[in-house]
């Protein structure tokens, strides 16, 4: 179809115990507020850790800036409570223009918004627990 979605991922954030130091793993900036968001039980290399931190995307890149060469870090602690988190997500598409019908199906350039708004803690016993957070969204175009 030739039409291509921008992937930033030449921007990596380091996942990082806050004491010592220790580099856990990489993750893509479209996946990072997904997964490490502040408040977010992880599991690396078989252990679990609770995420502390995480740092702003590089400025002007929401949508389509450039990154600044820039270290972005998760900052982690050693986690040994007993709930999971989840994140609580919406993800708005936009049509910004039709490109042409073929066979019946309309072929549109969209903005898609993706944004997680919260989390939920679930505990072994069923109960759950939700919060709010404030994090900056994930915005891209399909290009034809």
């Amino acid at each position: 179809l030739g039409t291509k979605i921008r992937n930033p991922r030449d921007v990596q954030y380091e996942v990082v115990v806050e004491e010592g130091g220790e580099v856990l793993d990489t993750v893509e900036y479209q996946r990072v507020f997904y997964y490490c968001y502040p408040g977010a039980v992880i599991t690396v290399i078989g252990r679990r850790f609770k995420v502390l931190t995480v740092d702003d995307p590089p400025l002007g890149y929401l949508p389509g800036g450039k990154p600044d060469g820039r270290e972005r870090k998760v900052n982690v602690e050693p986690f040994h409570g007993s709930y999971t988190t989840s994140p609580l997500k919406s993800t708005k598409v936009t049509v910004l223009r039709s490109i042409r019908e073929a066979n019946g199906v309309r072929l549109c350039t969209v903005n898609v918004k993706k944004r997680v708004y919260g989390l939920k803690k679930t505990f072994p016993t069923g109960e759950e627990e939700r919060s709010e957070l404030t994090l900056p969204s994930w915005e891209f175009d399909t290009q034809d």
